[in-house]
């Protein structure tokens, strides 16, 4: 198909002509023939389209082509002089913003007579102009025109039409070798000016007023039809002959993009898919994985069930890997024990978290090893446990002493034994309960370590040394005999229980006298039995009283007060109440003075009677300590001295004694003998009646 326009032979399938861009359709070409007059505009708008895409400057271009031209084609006077004129009159019509001269090779109208006034024109009275060179310039591509609208038209031009005589020649497509110019006039013009005459028609100026629209379209959308640059690319004989090569290559992508999913779907290429072989056994899982064209690496990982079988697997199932590549499978294994006796508390408790223990119970316990020690674990190390099953670790704590105080010394040992502590025990003299613990040292509420030493101070079971008899009465028999024989040495002569149920012995020392028990304690002697001694305190026979002849060394001088209260502090005997000498005495009736010094002191103490005595009686100075129970003298026995134990006890001590040895005896009524406590001498027992009132007062 030609193109109507340029006359570009094309593709029957065309659309738009490949060289000047006009549309192919038989409509478009019809209408082309009908109006051949505005090739040459076509052209030209063609023309100024291509100018402004290119960014040329309108007024560079037109002085550009405006001196081209005038340099090939130069122009006679006359023309030249026509125009400014024109131009004149122009400028003089403010409303005009544009006038577009088409130029002409002839002479203006009326320039031919050479009478012609541009001013004529303007008002109408001028002669109409004969063209001598009729036909209009063809514009090439790089005219441009300006625009000129209704509105940009003076005022006196909109109103009426003005004639203009054209040739028809100046409608008619100009040879394109031949060359015309443009000249342009820019200017503010008023419209309310008056009007312009210019020479034509009023045919040619509509296609003027055409021209100037379409111009205007083509400044608006550079790539509209007639445009150059609005060609479509691939129209056309191109576009033709690629068609079937895109679609070759549409059709070959498809093809291979196709096949390239299957394949890939087909683990043809792209590496493996991982399978899911969680839960599966070992031997299975490495089957699967196997199949697929990997490989296996094994890792053991603690559980509480599923044992043996995948609990994990890495990658997961579903990603893709190379061919070859390992897929990591943890075995689940049953959980073990760790080894944590021997560890801190704290750090057996992590150890056991690490294996997956969560219920961990601690048992602190006394023990000898170190503090929050563990010494000890159930389940045992090295079996097997699951997580939610309870652990007991045995931790080592320290041992608290326990409160000991005021029981009995038998209890308060097995306390500190049960709280795996060792008990030091030591005696003191104290007021409380003999044998009850006193204090603990550490106290009671110490945390110490397993088995450590508890000083426990017990009140003593011992009399405080030999000299306090009162303190016998607070003892055992046991105790005593444990006290004389064990911690005082002394030595056991004699000892048998009286008609009366009570304790008869006698334990003497060279350093710490003689000690004897007895219901009758103010005699010097004692009848002793054709059976025989034996240690009836250690057997737990009871003690009615006790008397002590004190050694030398602690007998005071003197036979005063002062003397007597010095003995009986030694003794730690309290409230003296009753005193005597050799010259106070009152004796019965029959009995005669002696002439041995002596001074005796009676005291009581709870429920004991006691007394002291110093005489130089017997070849020397000596002193004598009894102390009994009150019972043992009745006031039968002291009404002969008015009541006073005093003087009855120094009776019975140098006359009573004295009289026995001056007598010939036989008629003392013990069948045995017993040594004397003084000089150690043996002596019959005492007359009946004394030994009568001593049996009785022993029972009361």
């Amino acid at each position: 198909m030609r193109c109507p326009r340029c006359d570009t032979q094309n593709a029957d399938d065309a659309l738009f002509c490949v060289e000047c861009g006009a549309r192919l359709t038989e409509e478009e070409a019809e209408a082309e023939e009908k109006a051949p007059a505005h090739l040459a505009l076509d052209e030209l708008l063609e023309q100024e389209s291509a100018a402004i895409a290119g960014s040329v400057d309108d007024d560079s271009l037109l002085i550009e082509q405006e001196t081209r031209l005038l340099g090939e084609d130069v122009r006679p006077a006359s023309q030249e002089t026509a125009l400014l004129d024109q131009e004149t009159l122009l400028m003089q019509t403010p409303e005009a913003e544009e006038t577009v001269l088409l130029g002409q090779e002839g002479p203006l109208a009326g320039e031919e007579d050479g009478t012609g006034d541009p001013g004529d024109e303007a008002d109408g009275s001028g002669d109409e102009p004969e063209d001598t060179d009729d036909d209009l310039d063809d514009l090439d591509d790089s005219d441009e025109i300006d625009d000129l609208s209704d509105d940009d038209l003076p005022t006196a031009a909109k109103a009426q039409p003005v004639p203009v005589t054209l040739d028809a020649t100046v409608l008619q497509p100009r040879p394109a070798e031949e060359e015309h110019f443009v000249v342009r006039n820019t200017r503010d013009y008023d419209h309310d000016a008056q009007s312009v005459n210019l020479a034509g028609s009023a045919e040619n100026f509509e296609t003027i007023h055409q021209s100037n629209e379409r111009r205007s379209e083509l400044r608006r959308d550079p790539y509209a039809r007639g445009s150059k640059r609005g060609n479509v690319p691939g129209e056309g004989n191109s576009r033709s002959k690629l068609r079937p090569l895109l679609a070759m290559l549409v059709v070959a992508l498809v093809l291979g993009g196709g096949a390239a999913v299957l394949g890939y779907g087909m683990e043809l290429w792209g590496g493996k898919t991982v399978p899911s072989v969680t839960g599966q056994s070992q031997a299975n899982a490495e089957q699967i994985v196997a199949a697929k064209g990997l490989t296996t690496l094994i890792e053991t990982v603690p559980a509480d069930d599923a044992i043996g079988k995948v609990a994990s697997q890495d990658p997961a199932p579903g990603e893709r890997i190379p061919e070859g590549d390992p897929v990591t499978l943890y075995i689940a294994t049953s959980r073990t024990m760790p080894e944590v006796v021997g560890l801190d508390v704290g750090e057996a408790q992590a150890l056991l978290a690490e294996a997956g223990a969560t219920n961990v119970r601690v048992d602190v316990t006394p023990s000898m090893e170190q503090n929050d020690l563990v010494i000890g674990v159930n389940p045992q190390a090295g079996s097997t446990f699951v997580s939610r099953q309870e652990i007991v670790l045995t931790v080592a704590g320290m041992h608290v002493v326990p409160d000991i105080v005021g029981k009995k010394e038998g209890d308060a040992l097995q306390a500190i034994e049960d709280a795996e502590l060792t008990a030091h025990v030591t005696y003191v003299n104290s007021d409380q309960t003999v044998r009850t613990v006193v204090e603990t040292a550490p106290a009671a509420g110490t945390e110490v370590l397993g088995w450590s030493t508890v000083e426990v101070h017990v009140s003593s079971p011992h009399p405080t040394d030999t000299y306090h008899l009162a303190e016998y009465f607070s003892h055992s028999s046991q105790d005593i005999d444990d006290f004389l024989r064990e911690k005082e040495k002394m030595s056991l002569t004699a000892g048998f229980i009286d008609t009366h149920g009570n304790a008869m012995a006698i334990y003497s020392s060279s350093s710490a006298g003689t000690i004897t028990f007895s219901s009758q304690p103010y005699l010097r002697s004692l009848t002793v039995p054709k059976e025989g001694s034996s240690n009836v305190l250690a057997s737990g026979a009871p003690i009615a009283g006790v008397r002590m002849d004190v050694d030398t060394a602690h007998v005071p001088d003197g036979f005063a007060r002062e003397s007597l209260e010095q003995l009986a502090e030694l003794c730690g005997l309290t409230g003296l109440d009753d005193l005597c000498n050799s010259t106070s005495i009152t004796l019965p009736s029959g009995v005669g003075r002696r002439s041995a010094n002596f001074a005796c002191a009676s005291g009581r103490m709870d429920n004991l009677v006691w007394t002291v005595l110093i005489t130089n009686s017997g070849g020397g100075k000596r002193a004598v300590v009894t102390c009994a129970k009150e019972g043992l003298y009745p006031a039968s026995d002291l009404l002969p001295f008015g009541g006073s134990v005093s003087q009855y006890m120094a009776y019975q001590e140098i006359y009573q004694y004295g009289y026995q040895s001056a007598s010939s005896s036989g008629s003392s009524r013990g069948s045995g003998q017993s040594p004397s406590p003084g000089s150690g001498a043996s002596q019959q027992g005492n007359s009946r009646g004394n030994a009568d009132q001593g049996n009785g007062n022993n029972n009361g």
